[in-house]
């Protein structure tokens, strides 16, 4: 499982909300994410979020109702590689 390293309401400057999670469709693993800020930088703004992994780091992505695009690395020209990740359960968080 891959919760967010913090709780909405106990946030610090520049953290953004935890919008929502899902569950990869062919591992079942649980991610949750969130919109990306600023603090993020303007390196593939194609990508409005980040999820959460299980080892404490973040994976920019953009996720979408039944699939989620997930930065996977980086081209020697400094695009970002993309996975294609079937989603299922897909919620938002209310707020």
């Amino acid at each position: 499982m891959s919760y967010a390293n913090y709780w909405n309401d106990e946030r610090t400057d520049g953290q953004g909300l935890v919008i929502g999670c899902y569950k990869h469709k062919q591992t079942g693993a649980f991610f949750e994410y969130a919109h990306r800020t600023t603090n993020d930088g303007d390196w593939a703004p194609e990508f409005p979020h980040v999820v959460f992994m299980s080892d404490g780091s973040r994976r920019f992505a953009r996720v979408l109702r039944t699939v989620a695009h997930v930065v996977v690395d980086e081209a020697d020209d400094g695009e970002p590689l993309s996975e294609r990740w079937e989603i299922k359960t897909h919620r938002k968080y209310e707020g």
